[in-house]
């Protein structure tokens, strides 16, 4: 049902599974990337700066907010059908978040990849970082 959905269902799944991603990445992956290859940690650290996931946290606290009002209307019996303008302000929140998490992912891709390839067997990155 909808009201389940907003309530605790898709999008605060999709909240715990992402902040489970960013903690599983910051406490294990990075930091042994940075042990296997200690020239790769000024790029690292770069995508360890608290500063990158503040991005993430205003935008989907700011879809979260909009379903709750949807919760909050429909628990008051009011119609949960939205205006025109209400649906642009959910789509265009749902529009950023995605475009915000796609190029954070790419990002993080494409600076460590290369070394993970190169510990695969794979060509190494050049020193001082693949985006060096």
């Amino acid at each position: 049902s909808v009201p389940e959905q907003l309530e605790g269902g898709r999008f605060r799944e999709y909240m715990a599974m992402l902040m489970e991603h960013e903690e599983v990445e910051d406490k294990m992956l990075f930091p042994l990337l940075k042990t296997l290859f200690p020239q790769s940690t000024e790029v690292v650290d770069r995508i360890l700066d608290p500063e990158r996931h503040k991005g993430v946290d205003i935008l989907t606290e700011r879809v979260g907010r909009l379903l709750q009002q949807l919760l909050e209307r429909q628990r008051d019996g009011q119609n949960m059908l939205l205006s025109v303008p209400e649906l642009k302000k959910v789509v265009e929140a749902l529009e950023r978040l995605t475009d915000y998490m796609d190029g954070h992912i790419r990002y993080e891709e494409e600076v460590t990849m290369p070394w993970l390839r190169g510990a695969a067997g794979g060509p190494s990155p050049a020193p001082g970082g693949p985006s060096a």
